[in-house]
C-alpha cells in the first residue's frame, strides 16, 4: 500500500538463510505538503441562469484540474440566497505562493478567466490562507 506524498523505507532482516524486506516506517517526501488555500467567491451577473451556473461549475472543475499544481479543488454554489451575495465559489490548495503565481500565470487559468469568469461574473473576491499552524506567512 502506498500513501501519496510518502515513501516506505525498508530494512533487511535475516529470516533463516534469506533476507526479506520489511517496512520500518514512512518518511515524508516533503515536510509541508499543501500549505496555502486559495478561495475565490464569485457573484454572477443577474442575467446568468441556474443552468449556466451549473455549466460554470462543471467547466471550473474540468479546466482547473488540468493544472498540476492544484490540489483539493472544491467548487460549489450558494444555498442561502438571502444572506449570501456570492453565487458560487471555487477553492484549491497549492504548496507555495510561487506555485500560486504559476497557477495564475498558466495558459489554462488565463483561458479559464477569459472564457468562463469574465463573461459571467460581476464581482470576485479572492483570498489566500496559510494552512500550517505556527508558520510565518512571510515564508510561504
Amino acid at each position: 500500500m502506498t500513501i501519496p506524498g510518502f515513501r516506505p523505507r525498508f530494512d533487511r532482516t535475516a529470516a533463516g538463510n534469506d533476507f526479506s524486506l520489511t517496512p520500518v516506517r514512512c518518511e515524508s517526501d516533503s515536510a509541508t505538503p499543501f500549505m496555502l488555500h486559495h478561495i475565490a467567491l464569485l457573484q454572477t451577473h443577474d442575467r446568468v441562469s441556474p443552468e449556466a451556473i451549473e455549466t460554470i461549475m462543471v467547466e471550473t472543475r474540468i479546466r482547473l484540474l488540468k493544472i498540476p499544481e492544484i490540489s483539493n479543488l472544491r467548487v460549489g454554489k450558494r444555498v442561502d440566497q438571502i444572506h449570501n451575495p456570492f453565487t458560487l465559489f471555487y477553492s484549491f490548495d497549492v504548496e507555495t505562493m510561487e506555485k500560486l503565481r504559476f497557477v495564475h500565470d498558466s495558459a489554462i487559468y488565463i483561458q479559464f478567466q477569459r472564457q468562463i469568469i469574465e463573461p459571467n461574473v460581476a464581482w470576485a473576491d479572492q483570498r489566500n490562507y496559510e494552512m500550517e499552524p505556527g508558520k510565518d506567512v512571510a515564508y510561504s
